[in-house]
């Protein structure tokens, strides 16, 4: 997990939280109920991502432990992957987050009408920085992993062989019974194919957010061979997998 851009993202997450203590403060708890949807989309959170994106995209690459191939500038792999991850950057991050801080914050709205609180208490409510802490680290793991693992399968695309990758589960009591020995872990399949659970890739941001929220799985990769145990040439030179995926989608 890159850990800098967690206060980066807790501050892009605080920035929404602003705006309704700012309505609150204006018009009133009971007026504020309900009426948090002004700035729906958090409009600080998309530029955060997309450079958290940039910086594991490029540490990935640089991981990437390359079977046959000496790579050396990074800048195409870098940006096609950006592109790749900016499709799914509304939908996937942007609207979601959004709508969870939204739903965090009528949460205590409604708790303050229950219970009577003054608009200094909920406002003192809302600050509580334990609203937004673990949700900043959970993001920037998720985002993390999802630009990490493409990032990699897009190298291991770029490989003048066939290759296959395969899943690799952090084995513990936090791991998804999908993700695990008992589900995925192990597996191996070829590069443009998705695992048995559905993902083509831990973090796969096409997927459900049950399997990619939090995940911590990563992939390893391997030259394909044929019956003879010689290795397959690539019929297509350079990256194909990111337009199959954006097919996919």
């Amino acid at each position: 997990m890159i850990k800098h851009f967690v206060p980066l993202v807790q501050a892009a997450l605080r920035h929404q939280i602003d705006g309704a203590i700012a309505v609150i403060r204006t018009k009133g708890i009971t007026a504020a109920q309900g009426n948090i949807n002004g700035d729906y989309l958090n409009t600080k959170i998309d530029a955060v991502i997309t450079q958290l994106y940039r910086t594991a995209a490029k540490i990935a690459f640089r991981k990437y432990k390359p079977t046959m191939k000496s790579f050396g500038d990074n800048t195409t792999v870098v940006e096609d992957v950006l592109t790749y991850l900016k499709d799914f950057l509304l939908q996937k991050v942007v609207v979601p987050i959004s709508q969870t801080t939204i739903d965090q914050i009528e949460a205590v709205l409604q708790r303050a009408q229950r219970e009577g609180w003054g608009v200094d208490q909920t406002v003192k409510e809302l600050e509580d920085e334990d609203m937004t802490k673990f949700r900043a680290r959970l993001i920037v793991r998720t985002e993390t992993v999802k630009a990490t693992n493409i990032t990699q399968l897009a190298a291991a695309d770029n490989e003048d062989f066939e290759m296959e990758k395969q899943w690799i589960a952090i084995e513990d009591s936090r791991t998804r019974r999908s993700h695990s020995h008992a589900g995925v872990d192990g597996e191996r399949v070829p590069l443009d194919q998705p695992y048995s659970n559905g993902l083509m890739f831990p973090g796969d941001p096409a997927g459900p957010a049950k399997e990619v929220c939090n995940c911590r799985c990563t992939q390893g990769y391997f030259a394909s061979r044929d019956i003879n145990g010689k290795l397959i040439p690539k019929k297509v030179r350079g990256i194909t997998i990111l337009h199959k995926l954006n097919l996919a989608a």
